[in-house]
């Protein structure tokens, strides 16, 4: 059942993360945005920002976005994916796979609740179907 837990708290990272980066790229263009996140792990993003010009857009760009972008990263790049590789060494792909798929849900609630994006019967029933699906699969 360990194997769940960790595949529940990579949801939850996952989930949370596109929150935190929709505050956080603000006046940035989304290249900028993924090149912050990613400038440890991407040298392909550094090489696409300076080659379109758009590096110029970055001493422009606001900490409190830098700040957001980062917390993102750290979120579903770091804390994600070692709580799935947890989940799948302790538990079956199947299982864990579907449980870890989740994080929409995570992204909706977080949405609805922090950012007051609306609550739509379309988004209600995802909801729905996503959590019947968590119970199924456990």
């Amino acid at each position: 059942m360990q194997w769940f837990w960790f595949a529940i708290l990579a949801s939850l990272c996952w989930g949370s993360a596109p929150i935190f980066e929709k505050v956080g790229i603000g006046k940035m263009s989304p290249l900028v945005a993924v090149t912050v996140r990613s400038v440890v792990i991407s040298i392909i993003l550094i090489i696409s920002v300076i080659l379109t010009k758009e590096i110029t857009t970055i001493p422009r760009v606001e900490l409190k976005s830098l700040i957001y972008i980062a917390i993102g990263g750290i979120l579903a790049g770091l804390l994600g994916q070692v709580f799935y590789f947890a989940a799948l060494k302790l538990g079956e792909s199947s299982r864990v796979v579907p449980v870890c798929g989740t994080y929409p849900l995570i992204a909706a609630v977080l949405g609805i609740s922090l950012l007051s994006e609306a609550l739509t019967i379309p988004k209600m029933v995802g909801i729905i179907l996503i959590i019947a699906g968590i119970i199924l699969v456990r």
